[in-house]
Protein backbone atom coordinates (compact mmCIF):
# COMPACT_ATOMS: atom_id res chain seq x y z
CA UNK A 1 0.00 0.00 0.00
CA UNK A 2 2.63 2.73 1.07
CA UNK A 3 4.60 1.65 -2.22
CA UNK A 4 1.89 2.63 -4.27
CA UNK A 5 1.13 6.00 -2.56
CA UNK A 6 5.12 6.82 -2.81
CA UNK A 7 4.60 5.79 -6.88
CA UNK A 8 1.56 7.49 -7.41
CA UNK A 9 3.00 10.62 -5.58
CA UNK A 10 6.12 10.73 -7.87
CA UNK A 11 4.48 10.03 -11.40
CA UNK A 12 2.51 13.28 -10.31
CA UNK A 13 5.23 15.16 -9.82
CA UNK A 14 6.53 13.39 -13.09
CA UNK A 15 3.44 14.89 -14.75
CA UNK A 16 3.73 18.15 -13.56
CA UNK A 17 5.11 21.36 -16.24
CA UNK A 18 6.67 23.12 -13.86
CA UNK A 19 8.67 20.54 -11.43
CA UNK A 20 10.18 21.73 -8.54
CA UNK A 21 13.16 19.76 -7.11
CA UNK A 22 12.22 16.63 -4.99
CA UNK A 23 13.31 15.38 -1.76
CA UNK A 24 12.09 11.65 -0.49
CA UNK A 25 12.63 10.99 2.94
CA UNK A 26 11.64 8.62 5.92
CA UNK A 27 13.24 5.85 7.97
CA UNK A 28 16.31 4.21 7.26
CA UNK A 29 15.79 -0.04 5.01
CA UNK A 30 12.32 1.27 4.34
CA UNK A 31 12.92 1.25 0.30
CA UNK A 32 13.62 5.39 -0.70
CA UNK A 33 16.64 4.00 -2.77
CA UNK A 34 14.52 0.58 -4.32
CA UNK A 35 11.31 2.47 -5.18
CA UNK A 36 13.78 5.80 -6.83
CA UNK A 37 15.67 3.65 -8.61
CA UNK A 38 12.45 1.21 -9.91
CA UNK A 39 11.02 5.19 -10.64
CA UNK A 40 13.94 6.13 -12.61
CA UNK A 41 14.02 2.80 -14.63
CA UNK A 42 10.26 3.02 -15.55
CA UNK A 43 10.12 6.77 -16.25
CA UNK A 44 13.23 7.79 -17.55
CA UNK A 45 15.08 6.42 -20.83
CA UNK A 46 18.29 8.12 -19.63
CA UNK A 47 19.56 8.87 -16.24
CA UNK A 48 22.77 9.09 -13.66
CA UNK A 49 23.43 8.31 -10.32
CA UNK A 50 25.67 9.78 -8.31
CA UNK A 51 26.66 8.19 -4.96
CA UNK A 52 28.27 10.29 -2.23
CA UNK A 53 28.36 7.98 0.51
CA UNK A 54 30.72 5.79 -2.27
CA UNK A 55 31.97 9.28 -3.42
CA UNK A 56 32.38 11.73 -1.18
CA UNK A 57 34.70 13.99 -3.63
CA UNK A 58 31.41 14.24 -5.55
CA UNK A 59 30.16 16.37 -2.58
CA UNK A 60 31.70 19.55 -3.26
CA UNK A 61 29.33 19.83 -6.68
CA UNK A 62 26.32 21.30 -4.34
CA UNK A 63 28.79 23.51 -2.36
CA UNK A 64 28.98 27.10 -2.85
CA UNK A 65 27.01 28.72 -5.88
CA UNK A 66 23.89 26.69 -6.19
CA UNK A 67 22.10 27.62 -9.54
CA UNK A 68 20.75 24.95 -11.73
CA UNK A 69 23.63 26.08 -14.82
CA UNK A 70 26.24 25.61 -12.33
CA UNK A 71 24.91 22.34 -11.17
CA UNK A 72 24.42 20.92 -14.35
CA UNK A 73 27.68 22.37 -15.62
CA UNK A 74 29.31 20.31 -12.92
CA UNK A 75 27.82 16.99 -13.42
CA UNK A 76 28.28 17.29 -17.34
CA UNK A 77 31.58 17.94 -17.01
CA UNK A 78 31.75 15.09 -14.68
CA UNK A 79 29.52 12.83 -16.16
CA UNK A 80 29.43 14.09 -20.01
CA UNK A 81 27.17 11.01 -21.14
CA UNK A 82 24.56 11.40 -18.51
CA UNK A 83 21.57 13.71 -19.47
CA UNK A 84 19.37 13.11 -16.15
CA UNK A 85 19.87 12.31 -12.81
CA UNK A 86 19.10 10.58 -9.31
CA UNK A 87 21.20 11.83 -6.77
CA UNK A 88 21.93 8.97 -3.97
CA UNK A 89 22.27 10.57 -0.28
CA UNK A 90 20.19 9.87 2.83
CA UNK A 91 17.38 11.87 1.52
CA UNK A 92 17.03 11.02 -1.97
CA UNK A 93 16.98 14.07 -4.41
CA UNK A 94 15.61 14.04 -7.98
CA UNK A 95 15.11 17.46 -9.17
CA UNK A 96 12.58 20.13 -3.13
CA UNK A 97 9.47 18.91 -3.10
CA UNK A 98 9.16 16.82 0.15
CA UNK A 99 7.14 13.56 0.46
Amino acid sequence: MLRRKIYSELLKWKNEPFKEALVVKGARQVGKSFIIEQFIKENFEIHLTIDFVENPDLRHMFDGNLDVDTILTEISVRFPSGCRTSVKTTERVLGIRHL
